[in-house]
């Protein structure tokens, strides 16, 4: 055998490391695609409880919150779920639509890589025209228990901030209310 051949036990441990990446890889698309239809369900929750159009995305109560909470006077506490949102909408909703869900340039190539933080999602570009295109396409997700905690956090502060404003919800009066 020679110095670049595989023996049997180191293909074999080679083919069972491929399969989990591609596991882990997919869990990872997965985690992505539930987490964006949770924040789309907290954002439903918001807009049933505060309004009458309860099919808010996530992007679209990121985009108005400031606005729904001035015109229906509602008290923006905690201070940092605005910016909770925003974080959330770039950290999932923009990973998600525009490179797991969405990802539609035949360029784009996924990996899966590993570091001391756990493992990602990489996405690149095969022959980019610039290496200004090349840097647009390279990106990461992020550590998945950070993002899962950034998530947890955001659904407190949520249910706090539907406590806060419970006086202003259009179900005030309702039992429980």
């Amino acid at each position: 055998m020679g110095s670049g051949e595989l023996d049997a036990d180191r293909l074999r441990a080679f083919e069972h490391e491929k399969q989990l990446a591609l596991a882990v890889h997919l869990e990872t698309e997965s985690f992505y695609l539930f987490a964006k239809i949770l924040l789309d369900q907290a954002a439903g929750t918001c807009g049933f409880y505060f309004s009458d159009r309860p099919k808010w995305s996530h992007k679209q109560l990121t985009d108005a919150f400031p606005d729904v909470c001035s015109k229906r006077s509602l008290n923006m506490t905690p201070k940092c779920l605005y910016q909770m949102m925003i974080d959330l909408e770039k950290e999932v909703i923009k990973f998600r639509n525009e490179r797991v869900q969405h990802a539609y340039d035949p360029r784009m190539r996924h990996g899966t890589v590993w570091g001391a933080k756990g493992a990602r999602i990489s996405t690149h570009l095969l022959y980019p025209s610039s290496h200004e295109e090349a840097l647009a396409y390279t990106k990461a997700s992020g550590n998945l228990v950070d993002v899962f905690g950034q998530i947890d956090e955001y659904l407190s502060a949520m249910l706090d901030f539907f406590a806060a404003n419970s006086a202003q919800s259009r179900l005030r009066g309702h039992v429980g209310f």
